[in-house]
């Protein structure tokens, strides 16, 4: 009885003690806006597969002696809707577990929707981004987008 009390004292605490932790928190509810995210992102729009995964620190400007970890995703571009010319493309992303990163995996292929941040193209789960093989419905919008724009 005495431990049935405590189990239940447990779980009672743990289900109504606020969260204190900082997570990534997505505010988009709807799906995109597809014409309004290619002609309003000065990001940039591609399919790729990942070539190569990079560990890489950030300094942080008020601590220089400290960072925290993005992880440096290149692609082998294959196809192209808005601002990815060239073969291969450099996308920072979070490491997941709360800061929004998307865990790419290598040689998988994936729909790219990276936004500009100091010139940098990033990307992260709140946005458009995800694997190649789920992405039939936008690709297929971006292309008659891109089409009815070309004429």
């Amino acid at each position: 009885m005495k431990r049935s009390f405590f189990l239940i004292l447990t779980i009672t605490i743990f289900l109504f003690t606020p969260s204190t932790s900082l997570g990534c928190e997505c505010v988009q509810v709807a799906a995109p806006d597809t014409g309004k995210w290619l002609n309003e992102s000065d990001g940039a729009i591609f399919a790729g597969e990942v070539i190569k995964i990079e560990e890489i620190e950030i300094p942080l400007p008020d601590r220089p002696d400290s960072f925290y970890l993005k992880r440096r995703v290149t692609f082998k571009v294959t196809k192209s809707w808005k601002n990815a010319d060239s073969d291969e493309i450099t996308v920072l992303t979070g490491i997941g577990g709360g800061d929004c990163g998307i865990r790419f995996v290598k040689d998988e292929k994936y729909l790219v929707d990276a936004y500009k941040i100091k010139g940098q193209l990033e990307t992260g789960i709140c946005s458009s981004t995800q694997k190649l093989s789920n992405a039939t419905k936008l690709i297929k919008e971006l292309n008659e987008l891109t089409k009815s724009k070309k004429g």
